[in-house]
């Protein structure tokens, strides 16, 4: 499903994603298969993938596996938007600033 969501954002032209694994227990080779594949689709679209991981066991086997060294990694929401200048500019833009464009989009 990863695969394929990814897939269809970046055809209507999505490039910059972030994916928020925040209430992920469990990944397996496939899923991370599913991430490495979307992170190349995306920067073979001058796009990006960022992931929000707030759970450490996650976090833990993406150290494990090196991936937190190739994806921008951060616990929230909130935080990987304000860490990405690409979601930076458009929730100031949008909002006046990354906390109010949160805050609008019920995101923490």
């Amino acid at each position: 499903m990863l695969r394929e969501q990814i897939r269809e954002l970046v055809a209507k032209g999505a490039v910059h994603l972030i994916a928020d694994l925040g209430r992920v227990d469990f990944i397996d080779s496939t899923g991370l298969g599913a991430l490495v594949g979307g992170l190349k689709r995306l920067r073979e679209a001058d796009g990006s993938l960022a992931l929000a991981i707030s759970t450490p066991r996650i976090l833990h086997i993406l150290q494990i596996t090196g991936l937190t060294k190739a994806l921008a990694v951060q616990r929230s929401v909130a935080d990987t938007i304000a860490a990405d200048p690409h979601w930076q500019q458009t929730a100031e833009r949008e909002a006046g600033s990354v906390h109010e464009w949160c805050r609008q989009h019920d995101l923490s």
